[in-house]
């Protein structure tokens, strides 16, 4: 879109090069967006759906879960699919799922996953890339109750997450996935848990329980390849932090920096 004189002109490219749309080409390609928008968001409770069924790639903890997708405007059409097997070649870390030291990468029917057992067979977490470009990464043992309380541990919630999501985007970039790429963070099996905060912070007090099982968060759209995992990831991190009764994430300094305190 651009704004010319006061007024709206909207373009797309083909082969040639930009050329302005008309008014009936401008119906359809907004048609095509929010039907491309629905079926992201089905896929999304799909998914969210097979992860509370157990029915995972890999097998995860009996324990509340963090779920993350990243989703290309165009995933599930049969026109976009990419050719995974450079992902066989990349550097060990940009592969790791979160919250992991060790993983171990195969291909499988969805794609290609990288999963990290911690005891007994059983995952802790898992990062599967699908052929259409969509990233599913889900972690099952930062949110279990270990005797200390239903807890979330807010700064290595959000300090994995903001390592993970640089590495996911560059992982979907390299692989030539077009944008906007819809972020999606969902939490599952989190009623009764409470945001815990460092020790002598002064709302320390300010203790509320989740009062829902799932926290199915907003979408964020991701425009650039190049925007900040911090920029990207704060509004999201603020409404999990309000569902525990806060006003917005306390791991923020005035400028937006994140901050390990």
């Amino acid at each position: 879109m651009v704004t010319l004189h006061g007024h709206w002109k909207f373009y797309s490219r083909n082969s040639v090069g930009k050329y302005p749309l008309d008014v009936r080409e401008l119906r359809t390609e907004f048609t095509l967006a929010e039907t491309a928008k629905n079926r992201i968001r089905d896929f999304r409770i799909d998914r969210l759906g097979q992860i509370v069924a157990d029915e995972t790639p890999a097998p995860l903890f009996n324990a509340p879960k963090i779920a993350l997708h990243l989703v290309p405007l165009g995933a599930g059409l049969i026109t976009q699919q990419y050719n995974l097997l450079p992902l066989e070649q990349q550097t060990a870390r940009l592969l790791a799922p979160i919250y992991s030291t060790g993983w171990t990468p195969r291909h499988n029917f969805d794609g290609y996953l990288t999963y990290s057992v911690l005891r007994e067979s059983i995952c802790n977490s898992y990062l599967q890339i699908f052929r259409d470009g969509s990233i599913e990464a889900v972690e099952s043992s930062m949110l279990k109750d270990d005797g200390y309380g239903k807890l979330i541990p807010s700064v290595a919630f959000e300090k994995r997450l903001l390592e993970a999501l640089p590495r996911f985007l560059s992982i979907q970039r390299d692989l030539g996935v077009g944008l906007p790429i819809f972020l999606m963070l969902s939490l599952i099996g989190v009623k009764g848990y409470k945001m815990a905060v460092r020790q002598g912070y002064r709302d320390r007090t300010i203790a509320h329980e989740i009062d829902r099982d799932a926290l199915i968060i907003p979408e964020v759209l991701v425009n650039d390849f190049s925007t900040s995992g911090e920029v990207l990831l704060r509004p999201v991190f603020d409404v999990v932090w309000n569902a525990a009764g806060w006003s917005s994430s306390i791991n923020f300094d005035e400028s937006g920096e994140w901050r390990e305190l």
